[in-house]
């Protein structure tokens, strides 16, 4: 060890902690971390503890907690380098919460120590350990994205829509899981926009037509994304065209590319209709 540690410690108990014991298991804690420094000190020069950080009556299922926050804004500007506790629960339950922590740690070169569990990372055979925990976790999350994916490609392929930002003319069908209605004013509004798209062949120029329209619609879109202009720009009118969703089509991607299926939901525009202004595009780009 080539400097002296700048030690935080960190110390936490459960409301359910809290609640049987209120002082003696912070008090303890803290004094147990205190006294493992000086011992450590007098075989060689350790560090000094800079600061004690203290989350009381505070779960550790996710890292939303004041006294961690603080600490962390300590590592990240470099006044702390060693977050030392009595055992890794303290510090967080989740092995996936750790992993980002120890992420975050290793970024801003700080150690991190547990007297009970015996994780060292000031030493090679500790870190190692803690490479080990950060790649179980890595695995971990991987097989829940992949899960995850799994589960969304089997909706997809039952036609089933599958969250995020819905397209103008549809809002959620709350009698049929991965459903959607048609909401007849907007839809309206999405005939309308091929409609002029096929007499104006431009997008550019549709644009403009549809603003001298004075077409209103909602600035906010139902299920979250940007908010809209409240203008037709030529992106917003090439997103509308270009959407299989119109006619009743589910797109999802999957590993070999994208792939279609029959969506739930009815379709707003004629396929007669849709094809006719795919052929303008494509022949626009030439």
């Amino acid at each position: 060890m080539s400097s002296l540690f700048r030690i935080g410690i960190y110390v936490r108990v459960s409301t359910e902690e809290q609640a049987e014991n209120p002082e003696g298991s912070i008090k303890n804690q803290e004094e147990r971390l205190k006294e493992f420094v000086k011992m450590k000190s007098f075989v060689a020069p350790f560090g000094e503890i800079r600061e004690v950080f203290t989350d009381a009556g505070i779960s550790a299922k996710d890292t939303n907690r004041p006294a961690l926050k603080r600490l962390l804004s300590k590592i990240e500007s470099r006044e702390i380098n060693l977050v030392l506790v009595t055992e890794l629960s303290r510090f967080t339950r989740s092995v996936k919460d750790f992993s980002i922590l120890w992420e975050f740690l290793e970024k801003y070169e700080c150690k991190f120590l547990s007297i009970k569990d015996n994780f060292d990372t000031s030493t090679a055979a500790g870190e190692l350990v803690m490479y080990m925990m950060a790649n179980i976790a890595q695995f971990e999350r991987k097989q829940t994205a992949e899960r995850i994916s799994h589960a969304f490609q089997a909706r997809a392929k039952r036609g089933l829509y599958n969250g995020g930002t819905l397209p103008l003319g549809y809002e959620i069908d709350p009698q049929r899981t991965g459903g959607l209605i048609v909401i007849p004013d907007e839809a309206e509004i999405v005939k309308t926009v091929f409609n002029v798209f096929l007499q104006e062949e431009t997008l550019a120029n549709t644009a403009r037509r549809l603003n001298e329209m004075n077409i209103e619609f909602s600035r906010t879109p139902r299920g979250g994304g940007k908010s809209r202009t409240g203008m037709f720009r030529i992106d917003m009118v090439h997103k509308i065209i270009k959407n299989k969703t119109y006619i009743g089509v589910r797109v999802f991607k999957t590993k070999s590319g994208n792939e279609e299926t029959k969506g739930i939901w009815q379709p707003v525009v004629d396929p007669e209709i849709f094809q006719k202004a795919q052929e303008m595009l494509e022949k626009n780009r030439y």
